[in-house]
């Protein structure tokens, strides 16, 4: 909680940055969330109509959506330049901050510690802090926000749907958190392994005119070869843990063509009509004259931002 604290800090010279982009990221999640409860109430009410009448309500229905659009695409570009920018600013102060903490440090700490490892903290170890400082309030703003309006609207829909839903998420977010605290082992010993790298390497850049005059570079060789594996086994560990349990998120909304027979289809249509959901209509392609069924769905899932940057805030409150 102190590092936490401390880390906030940063925020304090960019506050207006940041709580802009708070409210673009507000913007682009309400966004997201009317427009299929638009196109459920346009299926539920418009599309029932005769063809004229939705002729006659497209384009104003077209011009509201372009609207809202344009507006979560200017959203997204501040989130995306200003936001990063914000991340970077704080780095940047981080790092100076570090130096200038280096620099008063007494001879006894820098007898203590490998210089090897102190550059990878200074540089390697802050160069996700950009990252983190961004996404991680927004992603977590965001996600909140999503959470809670859609399940507000799947309780209005259908309650009894809802809750095994609200189920699988309290699930999922369980999961999430037992993953992120491998995770972040896992982080800070490759960061750690890394650090190590380095030290070898400046010990044996450092003294090279040592090494070469007693002939001493196969043993710097292997001396390098072992950190350089060890960096290997950290970085397998941590594959291990994210890569085969790690899903993206996918923000697209996207049309799902079902094609049901019509026995199979009958079957949907009667459970779409007792849990109380339309969310599909039919067309007909003029081309072919055949009529497709069509459902609109939302492609859901979970992504799990990986402690890196956290990590770096760690080893910046060690020195």
């Amino acid at each position: 909680m102190h590092t936490l604290k401390k880390f906030i800090h940063y925020y304090g010279p960019y506050k207006a940055v940041f709580f802009l982009d708070l409210i673009c990221a507000t913007i682009i999640s309400l966004v997201d969330l009317a427009y299929p409860q638009i196109l459920r109430t346009c299926t539920n009410t418009l599309f029932t109509k005769s063809s004229s009448s939705i002729l006659s309500a497209l384009l104003p229905i077209a011009a509201g959506l372009l609207i809202m659009y344009l507006i979560q695409s200017l959203c997204k570009y501040y989130v995306s330049y200003q936001g990063h920018m914000m991340g970077a600013y704080m780095e940047r102060d981080m790092r100076q901050q570090l130096f200038d903490h280096y620099e008063k440090l007494s001879f006894s700490y820098y007898d203590q510690n490998n210089s090897g490892q102190m550059m990878s903290k200074l540089v390697s170890d802050l160069f996700d802090i950009a990252e983190f400082a961004h996404h991680g309030p927004e992603n977590l703003f965001i996600s909140v926000i999503k959470i809670i309006g859609s399940f507000i609207f799947l309780f209005l829909i259908n309650w009894k749907l809802a809750i095994p839903l609200l189920f699988l998420v309290f699930c999922m977010f369980a999961f999430s958190m037992s993953q992120n605290r491998r995770m972040q082992s896992t982080f800070m010993e490759n960061r750690k392994k890394i650090g190590d790298v380095n030290s070898r390497l400046q010990d044996t850049l450092a003294g090279i005119r040592v090494v070469q005059s007693f002939a001493n570079e196969d043993v710097e060789k292997e001396k390098f070869r072992k950190s350089n594996h060890n960096f290997l086994l950290s970085k397998d560990a941590n594959y291990k843990i994210t890569r085969p349990r790690t899903t993206r998120v996918i923000g697209n909304w996207t049309y799902t063509w079902l094609g049901l027979s019509d026995e199979n289809y009958e079957k949907l249509k009667a459970f779409w009509k007792k849990v109380r959901t339309s969310e599909e209509f039919e067309f007909k392609n003029y081309t072919d004259g055949k009529t497709y069924r069509c459902r609109f769905v939302d492609k859901f899932s979970f992504r799990l931002d990986y402690p890196i940057g956290w990590y770096g805030s760690l080893q910046f409150e060690e020195v």
